[in-house]
């Protein structure tokens, strides 16, 4: 399965939790929907990143997402050497939800992946280095599934990962070495998708990362849990096939904390902001806690 099928199921098995169904949740994603057919992300106007997690989400909760301008909103990104690996694996996840990848759009952005392809084969985040990132690598394999490809070099990918692994968790870059709950959820999602074994200590570190009170932190020394790291920690656990019974109550009471039926999920119980990208977390964390 590939990581947007998976993280469908997963977002599909969300609701109803408490308050929060399947109608509230989409009604939060397209109160950010403008009328050029795009998702606002933290300003007022549509944002590509945004509305990736906003139709993922969206076909997750069984709603439509033909809307007026959609497919124009997308129009604007093609062939945009300024975008950054997130965004453009953004374009190509949009287009497969809507089934808008001709083969040319295929070739198209087959040809935009490489420009991220670094020295070592794998695959940086921001741009081609010398070395890949752990979530370059991740939005790379995730952008060749969706595009029906296969990874020039997995073997290139999973080396980097190796990489990046400081005793069970991971960086997410060599350049900056700090281990971290999304640097150790990415290296664990890919590993896996890639059929992979990962350091069996990576669940141990990432439930190391955990708040006692409920919800990951991005790291152990961080003062708060947030949404984004559960999230991603909770997936690769998941994947790691990890008991989550000992946690269940404790995580559920703080994702379920951090809903807002006005505005949905928020990122932590100190700063109140919320998004397409934290309410699509919020899903996900939902997804595996129920």
């Amino acid at each position: 399965m590939s990581i947007r099928l998976d993280l469908i199921d997963t977002l599909a098995a969300a609701c109803p939790t408490g308050g929060i169904t399947a109608q509230t949740a989409a009604a939060v994603f397209e109160s950010r929907r403008n009328g050029d057919g795009g998702f606002r992300g933290k300003g007022p106007q549509s944002d590509l990143y945004y509305t990736g997690f906003a139709l993922m989400s969206l076909t997750a909760l069984n709603q439509p997402l033909d809307a007026p301008g959609l497919p124009d909103f997308l129009d604007r990104f093609e062939n945009r050497d300024e975008l950054d690996l997130a965004h453009l694996a953004a374009l190509i996840r949009c287009r497969r939800l809507l089934n808008q990848l001709s083969p040319s759009h295929i070739d198209a952005l087959t040809g935009q992946l490489q420009a991220f392809r670094c020295k070592d084969g794998a695959y940086h985040h921001l741009c081609a280095r010398a070395e890949g990132s752990a979530y370059g690598c991740f939005l790379a394999v995730g952008a060749y599934q969706d595009l029906g490809r296969d990874l020039p070099d997995a073997q290139a990918v999973i080396d980097c990962l190796n990489k990046l692994n400081a005793d069970g968790g991971y960086h997410n870059e060599s350049s900056l070495p700090l281990v971290s709950t999304p640097g150790t959820a990415a290296a664990v999602t890919t590993l896996t998708q890639l059929g992979r074994a990962v350091d069996p200590r990576a669940a141990d570190w990432l439930l190391h990362s955990r708040d006692a009170h409920g919800g990951f932190k991005v790291m152990p020394a961080a003062p708060v849990a947030d949404l984004l790291s559960t999230a991603v920690a909770l997936h690769a656990l998941d994947r790691m096939n990890t008991d989550l019974s000992p946690i269940r109550a404790a995580d559920l009471a703080f994702v379920t904390g951090l809903w807002d039926s006005a505005i949905g999920f928020c990122q932590n119980r100190i700063d109140p902001i919320s998004d397409c990208e934290y309410c699509f977390y919020g899903l996900l964390s939902l997804g595996h806690l129920r």
